[in-house]
């Protein structure tokens, strides 16, 4: 699908961006990217989660170790919920779950229904619940079904992207100054919030 964040950064973050999808991909925890100054890298690594709800074993943070010589990082090693050896299993599980899903969308439905019926799924299946198990990613909803905003919104997110609809992950803070995260739909040339 079309990764929303890495259309809007410049060539350098796209590459480093670009490094840290592979590492992940390949299960790698610790790689090698190319530096990017101050704050940047965490952006980067932050707007790459935002990008990929089925990249679901890595938490919020990153350790980065810099090279004294050289524009070089090196050691870039993700905070991982899921350790290497479930995420096979947890994955096939996840793929699963969201297929329930899909495959009970009336074949004839448009875009909107389809929206629509996710959005409904997702509420029927899930309880609010800041206890849940993993509430940050996609497990929670699809797997525990407890979560929060976070959870609900990467696995609306997943799932339309799996049937190739554009979704993407948005977050701010609400009124009263909490954070919030919900989604972005397009259908045909125009754009729309869901808050799951």
């Amino acid at each position: 699908m079309e990764p929303y964040y890495y259309t809007k950064m410049s060539k350098p973050k796209q590459a480093v961006y670009h490094a840290i999808y592979q590492g992940l991909m390949a299960l790698s925890d610790s790689f090698q990217v190319p530096k990017l100054e101050g704050r940047e890298l965490s952006d980067v690594f932050f707007q790459l989660r935002l990008d990929h709800p089925e990249i679901f074993w890595i938490g919020t943070s990153a350790q980065i170790e810099e090279s004294g010589i050289g524009k070089t990082v090196v050691s870039y090693t993700c905070e991982t919920t899921v350790p290497v050896e479930k995420r096979s299993t947890m994955k096939a599980q996840l793929e699963a779950a969201a297929n329930e899903c899909i495959y009970s969308i009336p074949s004839d439905a448009s875009d909107y229904e389809k929206i629509k019926y996710v959005y409904e799924y997702i509420i029927d299946l899930t309880d609010y619940d800041a206890n849940g198990i993993d509430t940050q990613n996609i497990q929670s909803v699809l797997l525990y079904q407890k979560s929060v905003c976070a959870g609900y919104s990467k696995a609306f997110q997943y799932i339309l992207n799996r049937m190739g609809l554009f979704c993407t992950y948005i977050t701010g803070t609400i009124r009263d100054g909490g954070d919030h995260g919900w989604n972005m739909v397009r259908i045909g040339e125009n754009y729309y919030y869901v808050d799951v």
